[in-house]
């Protein structure tokens, strides 16, 4: 990289580096996302075996449902994480938020001379 492109591209760098931090923060997990995915195709499965009568889609059934409640189980915990991290998340943005408003205040109370503000 030339001198003459370099703060071009570390601002391009930091840039995509913040994005990526962003879109991994806003997004799930890829596990509870996996998990979330088997879920909803054993309940469409569940739902079409509920309908037949024969015997193997009676024990196909209960393998599912089995497997769904395992599934569930697997996911609590995982979900019970990831609110609590959201959470964390989110109570920071607000902070953040709340620190800029008041940075604010602070300039225009200094431009204006009112520092008792």
């Amino acid at each position: 990289i030339t001198q003459r492109f370099m703060p071009d591209k570390a601002i391009d760098l930091m840039d995509e580096a913040c994005a990526a931090t962003r879109v991994q923060l806003d997004s799930r997990p890829e596990a509870i996302d996996v998990l979330e995915r088997r879920k909803l195709q054993l309940q469409v499965e569940c739902a079409a075996l509920a309908t037949e009568k024969d015997k193997a889609s009676k024990t196909r059934l209960k393998e599912a449902r089995k497997q769904l409640s395992g599934i569930e189980e697997e996911l609590k915990p995982l979900l019970l994480k990831y609110g609590a991290e959201r959470g964390r998340v989110d109570e920071l943005r607000e902070l953040q938020e709340k620190l800029d408003k008041l940075q604010g205040k602070v300039k225009l109370a200094e431009r204006a001379g009112d520092v008792q503000k």
